[in-house]
This record gives C-alpha cells, sequence and structure tokens, in this order.
C-alpha cells in the first residue's frame, strides 16, 4: 500500500506571535507604555484577515504600524487559504529599532510561504515614521487631486496615546487636530487618504473612538 504525505500548514500568524513574545520578553513594560504598543493577539489577527475581499488576483496591502508582523501575516494566511490572489504588494511601516529585526525576520519568512504557494510578492519594510512621510498628503489634499490612492487594503493596530498639542505630530497634522488629540487618528486620517476606491480600512481602536471634542467636526 503506498504511502500519503501530507503537508501540515502552520499558520504564519502563530509563528510571528511565538516571535512577538520572544520580542516582549525583551522588553519591560515601561518601554512598553512609552511607545503606546499593545500588540495584536492572534485571534484578533485572524479575525481582522476575514474582513477584506481576496476575490482580486493582485491585492495592494499597507500594514502602517507593523509592529512583529502579525497582521500582515495574518492577511497572508487568508491569501493562502483562498487561493484567489496571484501577485501581493505590501508596504510596512516601523521605526522601532527594537522590533525591527523582528519584523525583518518575520517578513522574510512571509516571502518565503507565499513563494511556496506560487504567490508572487512584492513586499518593502519603511523604517520611517508613517505620520512623518505622509502628513503632506493632509495639505496636498485641500488644494488639488494630486494624491494617487495605492492601497486595497489597510490593516492596523496602531500605537496609542495621547500628545501634547504643541508636539511634532500635533504640529504636522494640524490640519485635522482637535482638543488634546490621540496618536492613533492620524494613523486613520492618512490611511484614508491612500486608501483606493472601494478599499478596506481595517484598524483596532479604542471604544472611546469619535467620542470627545477632538472628533468633532
Amino acid at each position: 500500500m503506498e504511502a500519503l504525505s501530507y503537508k501540515i500548514y502552520t499558520p504564519l500568524t502563530r509563528i510571528v506571535y511565538q516571535s512577538t513574545q520572544h520580542y516582549l520578553e525583551s522588553l519591560n513594560g515601561e518601554s512598553r507604555k512609552h511607545n503606546g504598543q499593545f500588540f495584536t493577539p492572534p485571534g484578533i489577527a485572524a479575525f481582522m484577515s476575514e474582513l477584506p475581499d481576496y476575490n482580486s488576483e493582485f491585492l495592494s496591502i499597507l500594514d502602517p504600524g507593523a509592529g512583529t508582523g502579525i497582521l500582515t501575516a495574518s492577511i497572508c494566511d487568508k491569501i493562502i487559504k483562498q487561493k484567489k490572489t496571484k501577485r501581493v504588494r505590501i508596504d510596512l511601516f516601523e521605526n522601532d529599532e527594537r522590533v525591527i529585526p523582528f519584523l525583518e525576520k518575520n517578513i522574510n519568512l512571509i516571502k518565503i510561504r507565499l513563494k511556496e504557494y506560487d504567490i508572487y510578492s512584492n513586499i518593502t519594510l519603511y523604517k520611517k515614521d508613517f505620520i512623518a512621510e505622509n502628513a503632506h498628503l493632509i495639505d496636498e489634499s485641500l488644494f488639488a487631486n494630486d494624491i494617487v490612492p495605492q492601497y486595497d487594503i489597510v490593516i492596523s493596530n496602531p500605537p496609542y496615546f495621547k500628545i501634547a498639542k504643541d508636539s511634532y505630530h500635533a504640529k504636522l497634522m494640524s490640519k485635522i487636530v482637535h482638543g488634546q488629540p490621540n496618536i492613533y487618528p492620524f494613523f486613520m486620517a492618512l490611511s484614508a487618504m491612500l486608501l483606493k476606491r472601494n478599499g478596506q480600512l481595517i484598524f483596532i481602536t479604542p471604544r472611546s473612538y469619535c467620542s470627545g471634542l477632538y472628533f468633532r467636526i
């Protein structure tokens, strides 16, 4: 009788979560609090990756606060499972030098896994501040239609902390700042500007989202 061989699929999300745990073990609680870091549990990442539409053969994806890359990993797990997308472009932003080595290792793993399933990937990590790099979009949107939306999907668990009205990021985003702002709406505003028509914006937000004076139009 001929033996049958089955390939067991280990989710990228699970592997990246293990990497996240190793990263957290290298930190103390205060350093995470200072940067507003709240890492996404694998169950939440899996839920978020269920929300997009994967019917296109090509998808462009933005992860503007990538951390260790668990949301990107979860999206790629779903792309592999759906078997409809053949090409992906993924841009990730992360500027925390301590987490970047973990993220780079996970990106390489994601590339290898996608290739194994005959999915062409163009994955770019920008080791930059997402807000600083894209704040110019606010001014451009007020005067012209020069912004070219780039992404079908934006998925993010952005940092969460209040900032002073005269802080660096608040000044960059002064056109949309009201009251005492939190950092995460800046990620949302700029991500929305980079989203294609009928694209999907998937964010983790606190329960207080859209409450308070700084959300008033």
